[in-house]
């Protein structure tokens, strides 16, 4: 088949822009002829909440990897529109994260179907957003109204994209991100990391934005109980939201010894450090749909404490890949110390080595090439 997938790719950064190029590889590995189509400018500077949206080292691209949509000109999703009018893919598939993009996709997507060729099928990362703005349902309605097709990662996503289409989806398990170095031993990884080889170190990993709950595991932290064991918290990734607010909170809940802020933004080649020096990552989200984090955090084996909302609590199935717990500093901080009390550490490992295999790349394709050859041409 001829594929294109329009969304981010190097030379931006993030997990989007890597699982795209990830996803383009399987497709290319199948023998399929796929381009990614990438932004030529994603989002202006002023709208972006981070310090780049760009990688510091751009990589050579394994796959076609043009960067032709921008996402404010009108102008240019009208030209992107005729070209892919004209190209005939078999199948073009829109990577929809934001309600942002729904514009800039329905105009693209319309002129698209107008070939009555192409295929258009939608990944679904995120069909209402963590914090919804007042205009997206109906943004969001317009662009799912011109795709044929969509795939959802999670329960939570697939009940979201319900209430605004009906058009038939399926629900795919988030492949692994199996890219990443290899996992190493915890003393090399600490000690790159400048961390204590023998400390108990749970991970928060990822860009800071508020519906992460970091601020509900910094409460947590300053449980008494946490602090008698010793237990310090490596907090890894840039800040979107606003850094004082939570330096505020560490100074007042007087936790500054409990904490390894690393809030720059984390390169690819850092990632194995970071999962290979803890003892479980934590995701304390107050809201979510899926997270990239723990499928990286599968790729090392590394066990998982989560929040019992969206699609994070399908990851850890009943508490065999580590603990799920409500919402709430109190509940968080007795599942970090439930963790080390219960030593069940290996029993996640070796449970997660057994299962990631269900979070293939060949899987996640396959599905779409199932549902593409059984829509009507």
């Amino acid at each position: 088949m001829k594929i294109v997938i329009l969304g981010t790719a190097n030379p931006y950064r993030g997990g989007l822009a890597t699982f795209n190029e990830r996803l383009a590889l399987e497709f290319q590995s199948q023998g399929h002829d796929v381009t990614i189509f990438n932004f030529s400018l994603q989002y202006p500077n002023f709208l972006f909440p981070g310090t780049s949206q760009f990688l510091e080292n751009p990589h050579p691209d394994i796959v076609p990897n043009i960067r032709k949509v921008n996402s404010v000109n009108p102008f240019n999703w009208i030209k992107v529109g005729f070209e892919l009018y004209r190209l005939r893919a078999d199948v073009v598939i829109f990577r929809y994260w934001i309600s942002f993009m729904a514009p800039c996709y329905f105009v693209i997507a319309s002129i698209l179907k107008m070939n009555r060729f192409s295929k258009i099928f939608t990944i679904v990362d995120n069909a209402i957003s963590h914090e919804p703005k007042f205009y997206e349902k109906t943004v969001s309605r317009l662009f799912f109204w011109v795709s044929d097709f969509f795939l959802t990662m999670s329960e939570k996503v697939r009940i979201d994209l319900s209430s605004l289409t009906s058009k038939p989806s399926i629900l795919t398990l988030h492949p692994l991100y199996d890219s990443y170095s290899l996992p190493k031993s915890k003393s090399e990884a600490r000690t790159n990391l400048h961390l204590p080889i023998d400390q108990k170190i749970i991970l928060f990993f990822g860009f800071i934005r508020d519906y992460k709950g970091l601020d509900l595991l910094l409460e947590a932290m300053s449980s008494p109980e946490i602090k008698d064991q010793n237990i310090k918290l490596v907090v890894a990734g840039e800040f979107y939201a606003n850094r004082e607010k939570y330096e505020s909170m560490v100074s007042s809940l007087r936790i500054e010894n409990q904490l390894y802020w690393h809030t720059d933004f984390i390169p690819d080649a850092k990632i194995a450090d970071y999962f290979s020096a803890a003892d479980a990552v934590i995701l304390p989200y107050k809201a979510s749909t899926q997270s990239g984090v723990t499928q990286i955090a599968f790729y090392y084996d590394l066990p998982i404490i989560a929040t019992n909302v969206g699609g994070i609590k399908e990851m850890v199935e009943g508490n065999t890949h580590g603990l799920i717990v409500d919402a709430n500093a109190q509940s968080i901080s007795k599942g970090i110390l439930n963790f080390y009390a219960n030593d069940n550490r290996e029993i996640y490992r070796q449970n997660i080595a057994r299962d990631k295999s269900n979070y293939s790349w060949t899987a996640f394709v396959e599905a779409i090439l199932n549902e593409a050859n059984r829509l009507p041409g």
